[in-house]
């Protein structure tokens, strides 16, 4: 279990599904977006990933297979949850760690 201001995790959970890069405006600011749902054995997890960062993990995370998740920032799911899904969801950063366990 996962919760929101943990300083130390790591979840191992297989990518289910990926958005492709979404482009998106805020604020007079354009950028890229892309959405992962990974999946263990205590539920579905939400990660999201903004502009170079969502470059590089689109060529990185692929649905169906494992991986290592750790060092992303934690937060408080936006909007109404989902049944299944944890109310936290993960923002990946340039140092987050992302490992393919089985590829």
């Amino acid at each position: 279990m996962i919760y929101v201001f943990v300083i130390s995790w790591k979840i191992d959970g297989r990518c289910t599904q990926k958005t492709k890069l979404i482009s998106y405006e805020s604020k007079g600011k354009k950028g890229l977006r892309q959405n992962y749902d990974f999946e263990d054995h205590s539920g579905k997890i939400q990660a999201v990933a903004f502009s170079d960062i969502a470059k590089q993990y689109d060529r990185v995370i692929e649905v169906g297979k494992r991986y290592e998740v750790c060092k992303a920032s934690v937060n408080k799911a936006f909007g109404a949850g989902c049944a299944g899904y944890h109310d936290c969801e993960l923002m990946l950063y340039g140092h987050s760690n992302v490992i393919c366990v089985i590829c």
